[in-house]
């Protein structure tokens, strides 16, 4: 090397490696995929995401013509690993689609730190939740001191919390029945208010005011078996709609729910501050 000249860095030929992103799609609406979310999904050569749970426009609207769009409802986990693969092999960017937030409940450990082990950049690109979603539907914020979030799994668990506090609990619909079996061998009451969040945030959400005793009912009348966000206990229900009693499949009376779990909520608040004081 000549003297006075500076030394000039190698470039770094080490060849580029294929990325993961687990992309929280939101509640539903192609809306509310975050920026990063969105461009992700734009970035991508290609996008995985399950049809029976993100409908398309929320793919379609950001993925760009050239990219492959790959329906995973049905692939397992050794299916998915494939994939995972040839993605590492051929250095391709994918996006995995996730309902939701990726961050909760979204079953995507065991894939990330697949992914990793297959030596991908890897990352969890989190998303607007159902929670948010069907609270921004009401119309109110959950201003409770405490809420215990969880999920029910075709198992029946984790059994539901007993205590006071407000419950939000993810579960596919069709299980509504055991989530009240579950709900009452914990301790909670027939008059517990629920609220029901079904497709929040795409233009046929269905928000449902009701109690513990009616749930399965309210939910079998309206035919619903998609996952859906359950509020239990002092929920905001304000955007809602309380079902009339015999009220046929698919249809919504025309109560406006507040008045109607404003006096259940009264109620409740009651029969809780009693037994707290006994």
């Amino acid at each position: 090397m000549e003297a006075g000249k500076a030394a000039v860095p190698m470039c770094d030929k080490t060849p580029p490696v294929g990325r993961v992103s687990f992309v929280g799609a939101g509640p539903g609406a192609g809306d509310l995929i975050t920026v990063r979310g969105a461009r992700r999904i734009g970035e991508a050569d290609v996008v995985v995401w399950p049809a029976s749970a993100i409908p398309p426009e929320a793919v379609r609207g950001h993925a760009t013509p050239n990219a492959e769009l790959v329906d995973c409802s049905r692939y397992g986990h050794e299916h998915m690993l494939q994939l995972y693969r040839r993605a590492a092999a051929q250095r391709l960017a994918m996006a995995r689609l996730v309902p939701g937030d990726a961050a909760l409940w979204s079953g995507v450990q065991r894939k990330f730190e697949a992914c990793r082990r297959l030596g991908l950049q890897v990352e969890i690109v989190p998303g607007v939740s159902a929670l948010a979603a069907v609270l921004a539907a009401t119309g109110r914020e959950l201003a409770e001191p405490a809420v215990v979030l969880a999920r029910q799994d075709g198992s029946g668990g984790p059994a539901p919390h007993g205590g006071h506090d407000t419950l939000a609990v993810t579960t596919s619909a069709a299980r509504t029945e055991a989530l009240a079996v579950a709900l009452r061998a914990a301790g909670r009451p027939d008059d517990t208010p629920v609220l029901v969040g079904y497709k929040p945030s795409r233009p046929d959400q269905l928000l449902l005011a009701t109690t513990l005793g009616e749930l399965a009912g309210t939910v079998k009348r309206h035919r619903l078996w998609l996952p859906a966000l359950f509020l239990i206990g002092r929920a905001p229900a304000a955007g809602a709609r309380r079902t009339a009693a015999g009220a046929g499949s698919g249809t919504v009376s025309g109560w406006a729910a507040g008045a109607v779990r404003d006096g259940l909520h009264r109620r409740y608040r009651r029969r809780r501050t009693s037994q707290r004081a006994t």
